[in-house]
């Protein structure tokens, strides 16, 4: 069984409804890899890589993400969930969020911390996930897992918070 955020990599590789053409450049400096530097609200603008579905079919995506518009029936197509916000609290407190129809709710928290270019999140009970940051500045933050014969996944996230 794949982690919490795994599952909402995974998840997510499928959720978005269209092409976001807003080419943002990211403009910012590069705060370093810091458990502060990553505090605040971080918005999915892309993502990319493979998995596979239930049949073992691999799936490949590069996608734009438009995490406000609903995207019910493709998602319910896929069964698969729509977790598109991510929150860092000083508390190193990891929440994620998800869009249903018009409004973003509140999914599971972990524990988070930082060490390098290691995102490690820490669920309570279960084995601690660790994510490369590939990039983060003041705007922007791209993320990178790969699990062996499961998936690769690079997401680009937004500041929003």
């Amino acid at each position: 069984m794949l982690t919490l955020i795994m599952a909402a990599f995974a998840s997510v590789s499928f959720t978005a409804c269209g092409n976001d053409d807003d080419d943002d450049e990211d403009n910012g400096t590069s705060k370093g890899t810091t458990t502060e530097s990553l505090i605040g609200t971080w918005e999915m603008t892309h993502i990319k890589g493979y998995t596979y579905d239930d049949d073992d079919n691999l799936i490949r995506f590069d996608t734009d993400i438009e995490p406000t518009k609903a995207c019910e029936d493709y998602m319910e197509e896929l069964d698969v969930a729509d977790i598109v916000r991510y929150e860092f609290g000083e508390n190193n407190i990891f929440t994620s969020y998800s869009f249903h129809t018009d409004s973003f709710k509140k999914g599971p928290t972990t524990t988070y911390k930082v060490e390098g270019s290691t995102l490690i999140l820490e669920p309570g009970g279960r084995q601690e996930e660790r994510i490369t940051i590939k990039s983060l500045t003041e705007k922007q933050l791209v993320l990178y897992d790969k699990e062996v014969d499961e998936y690769e996944i690079t997401i680009t996230l937004k500041r929003i918070k």
